[in-house]
Parts: structure tokens; C-alpha cells; sequence
């Protein structure tokens, strides 16, 4: 078994050092690519601005269960990500421009991976995650050793995290900013409704995602 050092200079290889877990790390939120990683990310710190609390130094958006390893590892709480495999797939589709089975094997692949790691975890159910960040912020609260502050507002805060996620979109993917961004737009769906049949097709044909899906949902907190 891999060490932390030796696991964290492998997640260093591919990702910038604020991604990886560090033993200063509060917490580590991972997920599968389209699973409100980046909402949750920007969520918690727009919510401990708004406080006046420091924000928390956290492992993220690398979508490796290694950092996630670290971080248990390290006894830092783990937050795992995730979205029903039609959803998260068809998103990761449009997003990635990847084929379907490309998609579909990465889900596979994050969520087995998970379930092999033996240790409690929060979990980050994307319908609640962005209806009800509060919730999840109630069970994180409950394992970290400096709780973070609640949403007063929801609505505010949410309609902040989208703003910064559609502001680093355009400056980052220009006129593919429609493909990347986190946050719903008229021509997203457009793209999903062309698309969805595809996805559907390749769930229909392999029930490990759903499998994967629920047994996740079955473990964690």
C-alpha cells in the first residue's frame, strides 16, 4: 500500500498543489466530474466569507479517489460527490466531448474505487447539494473538528457560488463556456435533450453505474 507522501506526489504529478490533500487539509470533497464539486467548493467558502470565517483548506477537483485515500489516511474528513450515473454521465458527455463508454467507465471506476476505501464518509447527493447545502454542511459539522458556519440564505449564497462558477467559465473556455459551466443554461439543455438517448442506451445495456450509485448511497453518512 502506498504511502501519503508517496500518494500525494502521484496526485502531483497531474494536479496543482491547492488540489491535492495536505496535512494541514480540513477536509477533501471528490466526485465523480458533474457531481456539484465545484458548487460545494465554492459554496463553503462563500459561506464562511458572508460569516467572516477563515475558509477552510480543502482537497478537491482532482476526481481521484487517491485524494480521497490521503485524506482518510490522514483521519481528514471525506466528502464524496455524487449524481444519479444518467445525469452525471450525460453532463460529463457534453462537458468532456469523450464518448459515452468513456463516461460511463470513469463512473465506474470513481465509484468502485470509493466503496473499496473501508472508511465512513460524508456523503454529497447532488439533489441535495444544491437544494439544501445546509444539510450536507450539518452532517460535515459533525466530524470536523471546526465547524463551519450554516447558510443565512440559501438563495444568496447559491445565486453567488453560481455567479463565480459562470464568471471563471467565460474567462476560462470563452465561447465553449456553454459546454463547461456548472450551472444550467437554455442551451445545455438543448445539448441534453440531443444527447440523452445515447446515455440512456449504455445504462440500459451495463447496471453497474446504478448498482454503484445506490450502494454509495447506501454507505454513506
Amino acid at each position: 500500500m502506498l504511502s501519503p507522501d508517496e500518494i500525494r506526489a502521484k496526485l502531483l504529478e497531474k494536479n496543482m498543489h491547492n488540489l491535492v490533500c495536505q496535512p494541514r487539509s480540513k477536509l477533501v470533497v471528490e466526485g465523480y466530474p458533474r457531481s456539484a464539486n465545484t458548487f460545494s467548493v465554492d459554496m463553503i467558502n462563500v459561506i464562511c466569507d458572508a460569516a467572516g470565517h477563515k475558509r477552510p483548506p480543502m482537497g478537491h477537483h482532482t476526481h481521484s479517489v487517491l485524494n480521497l485515500r490521503l485524506g482518510a489516511l490522514q483521519n481528514i474528513p471525506i466528502v464524496v460527490m455524487i449524481r444519479d450515473p444518467a445525469a452525471a454521465i450525460l453532463s460529463y458527455k457534453i462537458f468532456s466531448g469523450r464518448p459515452v463508454s468513456f463516461c460511463l467507465d470513469r463512473y465506474v471506476t470513481f465509484y468502485s474505487r470509493t466503496l473499496q476505501l473501508n472508511k465512513p464518509f460524508i456523503l454529497g447527493e447532488f439533489k441535495e447539494t444544491i437544494n439544501d447545502f445546509n444539510a450536507v454542511l450539518t452532517r460535515l459539522n459533525a466530524v470536523l473538528d471546526d465547524p463551519l458556519p450554516l447558510s443565512e440564505d440559501l438563495a444568496r449564497d447559491t445565486a453567488r457560488a453560481q455567479d463565480q462558477a459562470r464568471a471563471r467559465a467565460a474567462q476560462r473556455h470563452g465561447d465553449k463556456a456553454t459546454e463547461r459551466v456548472g450551472v444550467p443554461t437554455e442551451e445545455r439543455e438543448t445539448l441534453k435533450q440531443e444527447q440523452r438517448a445515447e446515455v440512456e442506451e449504455a445504462l440500459a445495456k451495463n447496471p453497474e453505474p446504478m448498482r454503484l450509485y445506490n450502494e454509495v448511497l447506501a454507505r454513506g453518512r
